[in-house]
This record gives structure tokens, C-alpha cells and sequence, in this order.
């Protein structure tokens, strides 16, 4: 599975039409790391709303697993018994 943002796939009818390269620095030379992967499933926050971009989350199934390289590797998540303020700053970082 691959997090990503909901607003990416609004212009998207047929995901299974759409490659995702997974491990390139560069998309025009993907290099010895890039793994390609088709979409099996998208599913979008149920709450998510194109006009505002609220819930803007998704998460897509893929076709087959990715193997872990030096520039494919998996991201931590937080243990849902962690408890943060609301009034806390969080931030994540990525690009797609």
C-alpha cells in the first residue's frame, strides 16, 4: 500500500490505466532503484472533499509488493496509542 494525497487522482477515471514509479530520483532517467506498479485499488478518506481539500488522503493497493532498496524503504508510523495535544504542530514531508 502507498500513501498519498486524495486531490492527485480527481482527474483520474481508470486507475488502472496509471504507473507509479516508486524509487526514482529523476523521472525522466528512473534509475537502478525505480520499481514500477500498477494501481489495484484507490481508496480516498471517506470524508475527503475536492472543493476544499479536506481529508485529502488516500491510500492505493498495488498490483504486486515493492522490494526495499537503498532508495525504496518503508515509512514508520506512529502507534495509535500515542496521544499528541491538538494544540501540537505535526509535519510530514514527501513529494509525488
Amino acid at each position: 500500500w502507498v500513501l498519498t494525497a486524495a486531490h492527485c487522482f480527481d482527474p483520474i477515471r481508470k486507475t488502472g490505466m496509471v504507473y507509479l514509479v516508486i524509487g526514482a530520483t529523476q523521472l525522466t532517467k528512473p534509475g537502478p532503484g525505480a520499481q514500477l506498479r500498477r494501481i489495484k485499488k484507490l481508496v480516498r478518506h471517506e470524508h475527503y472533499n475536492p472543493s476544499d481539500k479536506s481529508n485529502d488522503i488516500a491510500l492505493l493497493e498495488l498490483s504486486k509488493p515493492v522490494d526495499c532498496n537503498p532508495y525504496v524503504q518503508l515509512a514508520c508510523v506512529a502507534d495509535p496509542a500515542l496521544s499528541l495535544s491538538e494544540l501540537q504542530n505535526c509535519w510530514v514531508a514527501g513529494w509525488g
